[in-house]
């Protein structure tokens, strides 16, 4: 389930926090800022009307920006946005349920080269049924997108996902110190 805080508070809040830490600098911690297309252009409008000179990144998802909407954040202050691509294998998007085509990505990528945005890719590595040639086909799928920033991080079965339940169901986990669940190190083995 989502829920929507609406556009006025959350820019209400940028306001005090610009008086308050006297910066213009925002990040949105949210992985899908771009989800409620309503909201986005409320929030938007709010900034506008308000006159505030802010600058901020935001996470978004392939599937949910357009063009027009990459060309409007940026002309009101985005910097940067944060994309999950997750893996360079098709197969991999679907195994995982992300919903994102390869294509889509590459067409989205592309509009922020166009839009001179900066755009971070985020790939994760190590997913069970990944064989070598897979993972270094991640890396050359991230290099053919040239981001301006791509991020890697080992496939961690967090429980009570399908990825742990997986896992366990294949005897896969080899460590369970839940202090090295930490998406950088190798907590599980491949099939």
């Amino acid at each position: 389930m989502v829920r929507y805080r609406s556009a006025k508070a959350v820019v209400d809040e940028i306001e005090d926090s610009m008086q308050k830490y006297k910066t213009n600098i925002i990040v949105f911690t949210d992985d899908e800022f771009t989800l409620g297309k309503r909201f986005v252009y409320e929030f938007l409008r709010e900034i506008e009307e308000r006159k505030l000179d802010i600058n901020f990144s935001c996470g978004s998802r392939v599937d949910t920006i357009d063009r027009e909407m990459m060309n409007a954040l940026k002309s009101h202050g985005c910097t940067a946005l944060y994309f999950g691509v997750e893996s360079g294998s098709q197969e991999t998007i679907n195994r995982i349920g992300k919903r994102i085509t390869l294509e889509r990505t590459i067409k989205v990528f592309q509009w922020a080269k166009e839009t001179s945005i900066d755009h971070v890719g985020s790939f994760v590595i190590g997913f069970p049924w990944e064989s070598i040639d897979d993972m270094k086909n991640t890396v050359k799928f991230a290099m053919k997108l040239n981001p301006s920033y791509a991020q890697f991080t080992v496939a961690t079965p967090y429980p009570g996902t399908p990825l742990y339940q997986q896992a366990v169901n294949d005897n896969l986990i080899e460590d369970f110190n839940w202090e090295h669940y930490t998406t950088l190190r190798a907590v599980m083995r491949g099939l």
